[in-house]
Protein backbone atom coordinates (compact mmCIF):
# COMPACT_ATOMS: atom_id res chain seq x y z
CA UNK A 1 0.00 0.00 0.00
CA UNK A 2 1.35 3.03 -1.25
CA UNK A 3 1.54 6.55 1.33
CA UNK A 4 -0.55 8.86 0.00
CA UNK A 5 0.02 12.98 0.49
CA UNK A 6 -2.30 15.10 -0.07
CA UNK A 7 -1.76 17.24 -3.82
CA UNK A 8 -2.30 20.34 -1.98
CA UNK A 9 0.62 19.36 0.20
CA UNK A 10 2.64 18.69 -3.02
CA UNK A 11 1.93 21.69 -4.70
CA UNK A 12 2.82 24.26 -1.14
CA UNK A 13 6.05 22.02 -0.51
CA UNK A 14 5.80 24.63 2.57
CA UNK A 15 3.06 21.75 3.90
CA UNK A 16 5.23 19.11 3.85
CA UNK A 17 6.17 17.48 7.14
CA UNK A 18 9.69 15.82 7.78
CA UNK A 19 7.72 12.75 7.08
CA UNK A 20 7.01 13.62 3.80
CA UNK A 21 10.24 14.90 2.88
CA UNK A 22 11.62 11.93 4.01
CA UNK A 23 9.27 8.96 1.99
CA UNK A 24 9.45 11.03 -1.01
CA UNK A 25 13.47 11.45 -1.23
CA UNK A 26 13.80 8.07 -0.56
CA UNK A 27 11.51 6.86 -3.53
CA UNK A 28 13.38 9.70 -5.58
CA UNK A 29 10.36 11.62 -6.09
CA UNK A 30 10.97 14.59 -4.07
CA UNK A 31 9.83 18.32 -5.70
CA UNK A 32 12.52 20.97 -6.83
CA UNK A 33 13.33 23.10 -4.21
CA UNK A 34 13.01 21.02 -1.46
CA UNK A 35 16.01 19.68 0.83
CA UNK A 36 16.46 16.82 2.42
CA UNK A 37 16.34 16.77 6.27
CA UNK A 38 19.91 16.67 7.80
CA UNK A 39 19.58 13.91 9.93
CA UNK A 40 17.28 11.24 9.92
CA UNK A 41 13.15 11.23 10.44
CA UNK A 42 11.89 11.74 13.97
CA UNK A 43 10.41 8.25 13.12
CA UNK A 44 11.09 5.85 10.60
CA UNK A 45 9.42 6.26 7.09
CA UNK A 46 7.27 2.81 6.58
CA UNK A 47 8.40 0.90 3.46
CA UNK A 48 5.24 -0.59 1.59
CA UNK A 49 6.97 -2.69 0.00
CA UNK A 50 8.49 -4.73 3.15
CA UNK A 51 7.77 -6.74 5.72
CA UNK A 52 7.52 -5.12 9.34
CA UNK A 53 9.52 -8.27 10.40
CA UNK A 54 12.61 -7.98 8.45
CA UNK A 55 15.26 -5.65 8.65
CA UNK A 56 15.09 -2.65 6.63
CA UNK A 57 18.45 -2.88 4.98
CA UNK A 58 18.42 -3.95 1.34
CA UNK A 59 22.33 -4.95 1.86
CA UNK A 60 23.26 -8.84 1.79
CA UNK A 61 25.97 -9.19 4.36
CA UNK A 62 28.83 -11.00 2.80
CA UNK A 63 28.54 -13.61 5.06
CA UNK A 64 25.10 -14.35 3.44
CA UNK A 65 25.90 -14.22 -0.25
CA UNK A 66 26.78 -16.73 -2.79
CA UNK A 67 29.88 -16.42 -4.79
CA UNK A 68 30.41 -18.34 -7.58
CA UNK A 69 33.06 -21.50 -7.35
CA UNK A 70 35.63 -22.57 -9.99
CA UNK A 71 32.87 -25.61 -10.55
CA UNK A 72 30.00 -23.14 -11.40
CA UNK A 73 32.23 -21.67 -14.21
CA UNK A 74 33.66 -24.22 -15.80
CA UNK A 75 37.49 -23.63 -14.27
CA UNK A 76 39.21 -26.74 -13.56
CA UNK A 77 38.39 -29.59 -15.54
CA UNK A 78 38.42 -32.60 -13.91
CA UNK A 79 40.55 -36.00 -15.99
CA UNK A 80 36.80 -37.71 -15.96
CA UNK A 81 35.75 -35.09 -18.33
CA UNK A 82 38.20 -36.21 -20.91
CA UNK A 83 36.65 -39.80 -21.41
CA UNK A 84 33.47 -38.04 -22.14
CA UNK A 85 35.11 -35.79 -24.77
CA UNK A 86 36.03 -39.18 -26.56
CA UNK A 87 32.91 -41.20 -26.00
CA UNK A 88 30.60 -38.35 -26.90
CA UNK A 89 29.76 -36.98 -30.47
CA UNK A 90 33.34 -39.18 -31.66
CA UNK A 91 32.94 -41.95 -33.99
CA UNK A 92 36.13 -44.46 -33.99
CA UNK A 93 37.44 -43.06 -36.85
CA UNK A 94 37.87 -39.49 -35.38
CA UNK A 95 39.08 -41.19 -32.45
CA UNK A 96 41.54 -42.62 -35.07
CA UNK A 97 42.25 -39.83 -36.75
CA UNK A 98 43.45 -38.04 -33.27
CA UNK A 99 45.44 -41.01 -32.71
CA UNK A 100 47.31 -41.14 -36.09
CA UNK A 101 48.26 -37.21 -35.49
CA UNK A 102 49.48 -38.22 -31.95
CA UNK A 103 51.69 -41.02 -33.85
CA UNK A 104 49.97 -43.66 -31.34
CA UNK A 105 48.45 -46.62 -32.57
CA UNK A 106 45.37 -46.60 -34.53
CA UNK A 107 44.03 -50.63 -33.95
CA UNK A 108 41.82 -51.97 -31.66
CA UNK A 109 38.47 -51.28 -30.84
CA UNK A 110 36.52 -48.50 -29.09
CA UNK A 111 37.31 -49.28 -25.40
CA UNK A 112 41.44 -49.77 -26.47
CA UNK A 113 41.52 -46.45 -28.43
CA UNK A 114 39.66 -44.16 -26.04
CA UNK A 115 42.14 -46.04 -23.20
CA UNK A 116 45.34 -45.37 -25.45
CA UNK A 117 43.87 -41.02 -25.86
CA UNK A 118 43.66 -41.06 -22.06
CA UNK A 119 46.75 -42.43 -21.45
CA UNK A 120 48.62 -40.04 -23.66
CA UNK A 121 46.83 -36.74 -21.92
CA UNK A 122 48.28 -38.35 -18.72
CA UNK A 123 51.50 -38.88 -20.11
CA UNK A 124 51.51 -42.60 -18.90
CA UNK A 125 51.67 -44.06 -22.66
CA UNK A 126 53.01 -47.41 -22.76
CA UNK A 127 56.07 -48.70 -25.21
CA UNK A 128 53.19 -50.71 -27.50
CA UNK A 129 50.95 -47.44 -27.85
CA UNK A 130 53.21 -45.48 -30.51
CA UNK A 131 52.55 -46.50 -33.74
CA UNK A 132 56.07 -47.97 -35.19
CA UNK A 133 55.20 -48.52 -38.99
CA UNK A 134 54.00 -44.89 -39.88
Amino acid sequence: MAREIPSERMLDTSLLDEEDIWYLWTRGRLPAGVERPEGPPARPVPDENLDETVPKSRVTPLEDQNSPTIEDSGGIVSDDDNEETYTDGWNNDQRRAELSKRGLLIDGVKADLIDRLLRDDTDALNPEDYDTVG
